[in-house]
């Protein structure tokens, strides 16, 4: 042994002593990384009616279901969290609620129509604006921003322009 590996911690000089003897300022917290937004087109409005969904692709393997409810989009994975199948190729549809009658007596109702997508495997059901089960879990499906904007605003200033009528607007992902 050295003398150098002998010397106790008696013997070296207070800023020589373990970290742990010295506090550590504390750590900033790093906000969230989020990924610079890229936007893939996903077509006109009018081939998403009310109702209706569109699958695309905008990242190779990444597929992702757009959905119309009542004129809003929303978008989700078409990746069921369950067992992996291709959840916005299932069933559209709503769900039920209990309720009471005036006379006491119990019923089922019929709501959220179109707003509830069911894995076609296994029929784990989901809410589409949320990406949440619609039964009680801890499981999600990831969601994504939807934009719709208008063609006419979309024209390069710096390019002569001509009037136009807008008949139609077009439909974004924004991926994050």
């Amino acid at each position: 042994m050295t003398d150098q590996q002998l010397t106790s911690s008696a013997d070296r000089p207070a800023s020589a002593a373990p970290s742990e003897a010295q506090p550590r300022p504390a750590a900033k917290p790093r906000p969230p990384r989020q990924r610079p937004a890229r936007r893939f087109e996903v077509g006109p409005v009018s081939e998403i009616p009310p109702g209706a969904r569109k699958i695309v692709n905008p990242r190779g393997n990444l597929s992702i279901g757009i959905f119309n409810i009542n004129g809003s989009f929303y978008a989700l994975k078409n990746t069921c969290p369950h067992m992996g199948g291709p959840l916005c190729a299932g069933l559209q549809t709503g769900t039920t609620r209990a309720t009471t009658t005036p006379d006491g007596r119990f019923e089922t109702e019929w709501i959220r129509d179109n707003e509830i997508i069911a894995c076609p495997w296994h029929h784990w059901e989901f809410d589409i604006l949320t990406g949440k089960t619609v039964f009680p879990s801890r499981q999600r499906v990831a969601t994504y921003e939807v934009t719709v904007e208008d063609i006419a605003r979309m024209a390069d200033a710096r390019v002569e322009t001509y009037p136009v009528v807008v008949e139609s607007a077009m439909v974004y992902l924004e991926l994050r």
